[in-house]
């Protein structure tokens, strides 16, 4: 394993490279056209009647699109939210080992 330090450079690139793909305008396009298709969905699932026994697994299956359409957002949210909850630790691991950065990582976000 990495010693702290060097994992800190590294979960601080990882966590940047994450926050310019979800702030990117093409993030916004994709997650903007995937609200749409979950939206559709949802109004089909909802609204359409179940009139034959086949009918279950046809709207089971897109119940199972809908979930996947909406955990994108999801899974990028907690992917960063664990990337800040790492680098705090590492960053509390650092000042408890008493090694201080001079590249200023020690007030990174």
């Amino acid at each position: 394993m990495d010693d702290p330090q060097s994992r800190l450079v590294n979960v601080l690139e990882e966590k940047k490279a994450w926050e310019t793909l979800t702030s990117s305008p093409a993030w916004g396009k994709l997650i903007r056209v995937l609200q749409e298709q979950a939206d559709e969905l949802q109004r089909t699932i909802i609204y359409t009647p179940l009139t034959r026994q086949d009918d279950i697994f046809v709207q089971e299956f897109r119940k199972g699109q809908l979930e996947g359409r909406l955990s994108i957002t999801v899974t990028a949210e907690t992917l960063l939210s664990e990337l800040e909850f790492e680098i705090n630790q590492l960053k509390e691991q650092l000042d408890d080992s008493g090694t201080r950065s001079t590249s200023g990582f020690r007030n990174a976000p």
